[in-house]
Formats: structure tokens, sequence, C-alpha cells
């Protein structure tokens, strides 16, 4: 019997894209390669049954503080027995590399950036110290080419670095849409929905005045919650259209809730690459968003019908009206189709797997 390599996954937690894409990683992967799941804090938000009916390992390091230093040193124990290590985002970046200066035949280093920006890089001196890190690594994977090319001009040229755009399960998505009655919990013409941390990067202000600007006919569900939560929700309460908006707060029932709304919206300052979009797309929901990077990589020239000017209500609540009426448009629909397809999960997995499989052959 042929032992597989074994591929050790690290994130500070599950919250967001980043994580649901590393564990669609890890499910397209697992058959050619052992895979594990740890992530610093707890595992609350993650897919653990059907990870584990895939006999992917899930472990948590129970770390309150996700910058703890002390990370370092049990992460250490975890690596030392694997062929390769692929870390997500930031501060996995920092720890898997470290950790692997104390091994004495450190695994293979993959690391993925899912953010076009971080605040890291607005410190000058951060750059000295991120070069280094980054020379850990044996492959640098960016989730769309706006993230590639932020991360060459902030640690200069590297053969290291590559592309692979993130991927949706078509087929798999619609398996998992189940009825929720959104309409009969909430009577309007026509639902929007918003999917996503109410965050900084997120711009929820140009939705929200998007919606003081539409009649009553169209209602606004923003899911997801966030450190601005509060604050948001006092803008609309003070605009007076609390009866246009709804707070829904973090959802697992993501697919269900797209498929059942009109049209989906992502409002943002910057993206690394948007599956909400995919995501809202694979459902047949067409979804526009603000024409910034990580949103534009998503669609050809032929497909900006999609997108408005970043902070412009005006043009976001024009838009909303234009494509809440054409969406059963055959010239949308194909174009949904056609980006469905541009963005199949294969199309990644197989990617990812020529990245491991080169690295391993070396």
């Amino acid at each position: 019997m042929i032992c597989k390599k074994k591929i050790l996954h690290v994130i500070a937690y599950c919250n967001g894209g980043a994580s649901k894409v590393a564990e669609d990683i890890m499910l397209g992967t697992c058959n050619e390669f052992d895979e594990e799941f740890l992530l610093f804090q707890g595992t609350e938000r993650c897919r653990i049954e059907l990870l584990k009916k895939r006999n992917i390992e899930v472990y948590t390091l129970n770390y309150k503080n996700r910058l703890n230093p002390f990370i370092v040193f049990r992460l250490r124990r975890y690596m030392k027995d694997v062929d390769i290590v692929h870390a997500h985002q930031f501060p996995a970046l920092y720890w898997v590399a470290i950790a692997s200066l104390l091994i004495f035949k450190p695994p293979k280093l993959v690391f993925t950036e899912h953010a076009a920006h971080n605040n890291r890089r607005g410190r000058w001196y951060l750059r000295w110290i991120e070069k280094l890190i980054y020379r850990r690594y044996n492959k640098i994977v960016g989730v769309s080419k706006s993230v590639t090319e932020n991360i060459r001009k902030w640690i200069g040229d590297t053969n290291k670095l590559v592309t692979i755009y993130n991927g949706i399960d078509i087929s798999g998505n619609r398996k998992l849409v189940f009825p929720i009655n959104l309409k009969k919990q909430f009577p309007y013409p026509y639902l929007i929905c918003m999917v996503g941390r109410i965050s900084v990067d997120k711009d929820i202000d140009t939705l929200i005045n998007a919606m003081s600007l539409l009649p009553c006919e169209y209602h606004l569900l923003l899911v997801g919650d966030g450190e601005l939560l509060e604050e948001k929700q006092l803008k609309v309460k003070l605009l007076g259209i609390e009866n246009k908006v709804s707070f829904l707060g973090y959802r697992k029932d993501i697919l269900s809730i797209l498929n059942e709304c009109d049209l989906s919206i992502l409002s943002s300052f910057s993206e690394g690459f948007s599956l909400v979009i995919l995501e809202s797309l694979s459902v047949g929901t067409p979804c526009i968003g603000s024409c910034v990077n990580g949103i534009i990589d998503i669609f050809t020239e032929d497909n900006r019908i999609f997108l408005f000017k970043q902070g412009d209500a005006k043009e976001l609540a024009d838009k909303i009206k234009m494509m809440i009426h054409a969406k059963n448009d055959e010239k949308i629909i194909s174009q949904i189709r056609d980006i469905c397809v541009r963005y199949d999960i294969n199309n990644m997995i197989l990617k990812y797997l020529a990245v491991y499989k080169g690295l391993l052959n070396k």
C-alpha cells in the first residue's frame, strides 16, 4: 500500500471566504493527499462534519489571542511530521514561517493570500520583515491578479508567485439549497441581500444610502456580523429606513438566502477575490459589485453591467432597479452561466494539485 503524502492547512479561525476556500481545497485534494486542518481559535464555523466524513482531521489550539507568539511552539509539533504546510492569511503567514525555523528538516511551505490589501503594508518597516517571512515559502499564491500584483509590489519580483483564482462548486452548491421562505418573513416585492462581514473593508454606507433612494418595494437583508454592526444599525435608524433594511447576523444558510433573493450586492472598498459573488451566480441570482480590485477580476469587459462605481449610491440604486427587472433576460442568464463555467472549482483544484506535486517532485 502506497502512503499518501500529508498536507497541513493552517488558518487563524473559520470566518469568511478564506476559510471556505481552504476547506474546498482540502475536500478537492483529499483523494490524493492526507489532509489536516489546524486553527488557532475555535472550530464553530467550520464544516466539521463534512471534513471528518472525508477523513480530514481538524485540530484547534484554542488560543484566545491569535497573535500569541507561543502559537509557534505548538504549531511546530503539527508541522514536523507532514510533507507540506499550506498557510492561509495573516497571522498564519508569520507563525508557520517562524515555526519552520525550529524544524531540522522543514516541510515545503505554501502560502495563499486572500486579500488585496492589509494594514501591514502601510508600515514601511514591516516590508523588510515580510520579505524575510515570504522567503521561507516555496510557493506564494494570490487568489486574483490584483492580489498577486500587490504582493509583487510589496516584496519584489519572485518566481515563487502564482495566481490561482478561487473556484465554485456549481452542482454542489445547488444541492445545498433548501426552502427557507424568506418572502414570507419579509413580504416585499423585491428582496436584495449583501453577504459579508460588517467591517471596515466593506462599503456598507454606500449600499445603505442607495436603499434610501429606492422605493419601499425594495428591501435589503444584510447577512453577517462584524465590529461595525451597531454603527450601521444606527445609520439606518438615523436615515429613517428601518422598514427597508434588516440585519440578519451570522447565518449558515447563505446559499438558500442567496437563492431566494432577487439580487445580491457586494459593496466593498477592496476584495481579494469575491467568493460570495460566485456563490450568488451559482444559484442563479444576479450579483452586482463595486468596481474595485478583486471584484473586477471576476468580470470581463462584456460583464461590466454587473459593476457600479465604488461610493456612488445613485448609480447603485439605478443599477439595482435595472438588474432586478432584467434578471430574466437571456443575455444576463448567459453571462452568469459563462462566469460560473470560467470559475469552476475543478480548475482551482487542478492548479493546487500541480503546485503540491511540483514541490514534492523537486
